[in-house]
């Protein structure tokens, strides 16, 4: 079992926590009911409980841990140089999708309640 590099995954787990420190911080701010969907015309057609702000940085959390242990149970144990660097790139820029993701749902949800 390969050991985990700290200074590696060190900037992907803040890309992953920072849509749950996020949501923390404006929780206060959000109303009982948030816009959870919205129509081609821009228009909420769908809200959800207040919990639901945790639904995108839960995603990411999920994600991060899944795809940190996915090399392990890999049934072709793909290693080396070039797996791990090219995982490790993807891995970032699905860290970076789902924060910006994370951010602006929240973001849209305070703003549609007149809180931006």
């Amino acid at each position: 079992m390969k050991t985990i590099d700290i200074k590696k995954e060190l900037p992907l787990l803040i890309l992953t926590l920072l849509p749950v420190c996020y949501t923390i911080y404006i929780w206060p701010q959000l109303p009982a009911q948030i816009p959870i969907h919205y129509d081609l015309r821009g228009e909420v057609n769908g809200c959800g409980s207040k919990a639901t702000a945790f639904l995108m940085p839960g995603i990411g959390v999920v994600s991060y841990i899944l795809l940190l242990f996915l090399p392990q149970i890999d049934p072709k144990r793909m290693s080396g140089e070039f797996f791990t660097n090219n995982f490790y790139k993807i891995r970032l820029v699905l860290s970076v999708a789902l924060l910006a993701f994370s951010i602006l749902i929240t973001h849209l949800s305070q703003q549609h309640t007149g809180h931006s």
